[in-house]
């Protein structure tokens, strides 16, 4: 769950940054031997955004090898 709420708030500031007041997109990148389920990611963010600007956000999980975790994009309207 740290990851997932780590990665909720760096989202939130990002729509705030933007001058935006919700995102529609989250793409991240998860490397396989990080041991992080994408599923469990996903649950995470769902249940940690609620109330923020985050909230509703599709949060879109690529596996790639290695043990990568990066934020490639955040997509507000």
């Amino acid at each position: 769950m740290t990851v997932a709420a780590r990665l909720v708030t760096i989202v939130a500031d990002t729509v705030t940054d933007a001058g935006a007041e919700l995102a529609e997109s989250a793409r991240v990148r998860v490397g396989k031997e990080t041991c992080i389920s994408a599923e469990a990611l996903r649950f995470g963010f769902e249940a940690l955004s609620r109330g923020t600007a985050a909230q509703g956000c599709e949060l879109v999980v690529v596996e790639v090898e290695g043990q990568v975790l990066t934020l490639e994009s955040v997509t507000v309207p």
